[in-house]
């Protein structure tokens, strides 16, 4: 199985499969078992493996608690980017996890042309986990805060 952030990759070889071998091979090659259906699932899992509490996970998101236990126990499985982003940066994962965490959320992955998105990385990847912060340093650089 190739990781996430291979996606570009993956379609760059869906993009030259021209026959039915090729298909099932590249099926083959890249099947996984859909451990998690739902991004709240995904949330879940992680924060339990992190052992992080929802509590802090709710305040470092800085989205309201009941719009959040609401998205964790299921009730709302399909929430905003910007809502899987603050929680994905709360529950302190990783790039490849909040990639994981958008595309089962259905949203547009992480884009690297996107200087928002570049941002919210960079934050990522300095183990930033208050929004807050987050929504600071976009804002330092003239982009649109995360909409909580």
């Amino acid at each position: 199985m190739k990781r996430v952030n291979d996606f570009q990759l993956l379609a760059d070889e869906l993009s030259s499969l021209r026959n039915e071998e090729d298909g099932r091979r590249f099926i083959q090659e890249n099947h996984r078992d859909a451990q998690f259906q739902y991004f709240f699932e995904f949330l879940n899992h992680k924060a339990e493996e992190k052992g992080l509490p929802l509590a802090k996970i709710v305040a470092n998101s800085r989205i309201n608690r009941n719009y959040v236990y609401n998205i964790t126990s299921g009730i709302k499985k399909m929430p905003g980017r910007d809502k899987i982003i603050a929680l994905c940066i709360a529950a302190e994962m990783s790039f490849d996890e909040l990639n994981e965490a958008l595309m089962l959320g259905g949203k547009q992955t992480i884009n690297p042309h996107d200087a928002r998105d570049v941002w919210i990385v960079i934050c990522i990847n300095r183990k930033i986990s208050d929004v807050l912060r987050v929504n600071l340093f976009l804002e330092e650089k003239n982009c649109a805060p995360l909409n909580i």
